[in-house]
């Protein structure tokens, strides 16, 4: 679905808009898809398309982006201008192409296909085309329910509460980060650099979900 461009510039108008409240209702959109396909053997169905992201498009990667961009049809309606990225459906025009909408309906979608609890849905919203122009971040773990939010200019909260930045990074007491998480554990890469990382950690998960 494409919208014809009625805003030449969106940016600095951005965040006069309900993004927490959008990313909130399409959790809610998530946890019906995922609901709806309880088992690994429901997940794991094709759409038998193929994401502009080079995957197969599974039934619950598509409907969970459904979810998503029913808020972003909502949010257009309201007078937000933007272009949206999502892994499925590639660039989708919302009336400006000055800020982006970057989408990850289910980011860490093998992991939920197969019953792991690692997988989130995550939103980025910003005025530009790098990630330095990010004003709004949202991730919500599905799978223990956590909700992060991070706003330019007003930190960043867990489930509410503001997180301190006086915290400090938990190290080990030899000064090598506690726990490093791998996105990806392809294991040419961990190969690679399992050097560099025995001087840098003292312990490695692999999440399978970026934005976790």
């Amino acid at each position: 679905m494409r919208h014809m461009a009625t805003a030449p510039d969106a940016r600095g108008e951005l965040l006069s808009f309900d993004w927490l409240g959008a990313c909130q209702r399409a959790v809610e959109g998530l946890r019906d898809v995922l609901a709806a396909n309880p088992t690994s053997h429901e997940r794991v169905i094709e759409t038998g398309e193929t994401g502009e992201g080079g995957d197969q498009t599974l039934v619950i990667d598509a409907a969970a982006e459904d979810a998503v961009f029913a808020q972003l049809d909502r949010l257009y309606a309201d007078g937000a201008r933007f272009t949206a990225v999502s892994e499925e459906r590639g660039y989708v025009d919302f009336g400006s192409p000055d800020a982006l909408v970057v989408i990850d309906p289910i980011d860490g979608s093998m992991n939920a296909k197969r019953g792991l609890t690692h997988h989130a849905l995550s939103i980025a919203v910003a005025e530009g085309p790098t990630m330095a122009d990010v004003v709004f971040g949202y991730v919500y773990d599905l799978g223990v329910g956590e909700e992060w939010v991070a706003e330019r200019g007003a930190g960043a909260q867990l489930d509410g509460e503001r997180l301190d930045p006086a915290l400090g990074e938990r190290r080990t007491r030899d000064g090598r980060l506690e726990l490093i998480g791998i996105e990806s554990a392809d294991p040419r890469w961990v190969r690679d650099h399992a050097d560099a990382l025995v001087g840098t950690s003292h312990r490695l998960r692999a999440i399978g979900a970026i934005a976790i």
